[in-house]
């Protein structure tokens, strides 16, 4: 997933550099053209300059909250409350919440199908996963089904109240539960969330290249028109 938004990435960071290259560099070259023949402006006009100017005072400000929220995210993600939160919030992120839920769930049934392909044990087998589980609302879901395992419930069905996995997972599990091929089911899973994580994950971003295109193009576009306008207004020519 990571490979695929490089370029998406790169795109978005490409797109703030160049408007604050007009925002800070080319657009105060007009404000004091503008403020020299002391002509009132179009309101567009007005927004985007005010923009510009406050970005060049205030810029600092700027900086120093993005630090700070940075900072932190950081420190809260490194306690257990903190991390669980994070955590949570990724899987409701929509789309991607989405993509990352089958990701784990991939990872998770590959890792415990291979566990008990190779004779260990099942309490063993899921301690195992619950510690590299990469997401705390996962690892805490396993902690639930290792409880429902002890008291005899299986696996199917502790996964299923935890309300964290998708029914598809669950009715794999069960399946493979009830024909004892537990094992063989969960590498089934593995691959079929593998292959829709990176079918979605295309769909993805294929569709977010033309949309952060489209805003680039309507962001300099607007300064682009507000400019004109202001150049029009000043000099009483039509449009």
């Amino acid at each position: 997933m990571r490979s695929a938004l490089t370029y998406p990435i790169l795109l978005t960071f490409a797109m703030s550099g160049s408007m604050m290259f007009l925002l800070v560099y080319v657009l105060p070259k007009f404000s004091s053209m503008f403020a020299d023949l002391g002509r009132a402006l179009p309101l567009s006009a007005q927004l985007i300059l005010g923009l510009s100017e406050a970005i060049r005072s205030y810029w600092w400000a700027g900086a120093l909250g993005i630090a700070a929220t940075v900072g932190g995210v950081r420190y809260s993600i490194r306690t257990p409350r903190g991390r669980y939160g994070w955590d949570q919030w990724r899987l409701r992120l929509p789309v991607v919440g989405l993509v990352l839920r089958k990701m784990e769930v991939a990872s998770l049934a590959r890792t415990l199908g291979t566990l008990l392909k190779s004779g260990v044990p099942m309490m063993q087998a899921l301690g195992i996963v619950k510690e590299t589980a990469g997401n705390q609302v996962i690892s805490r879901a396993l902690g639930e089904v290792e409880v429902g395992v002890r008291e005899g419930a299986g696996v199917a069905e502790p996964l299923g109240r935890c309300g964290v996995f998708p029914p598809l997972a669950v009715q794999m599990i069960a399946v493979g539960e009830e024909t004892g091929r537990l094992d063989e089911m969960l590498l089934r899973a593995a691959e079929h969330y593998d292959r829709e994580v990176r079918v979605q994950v295309q769909q993805f971003t294929r569709l977010l290249e033309p949309i952060l295109i489209l805003i680039m193009g309507l962001g300099v576009g607007f300064i682009v028109i507000s400019m004109l306008s202001a150049i029009f207004s000043v000099n009483d020519l039509p449009m």
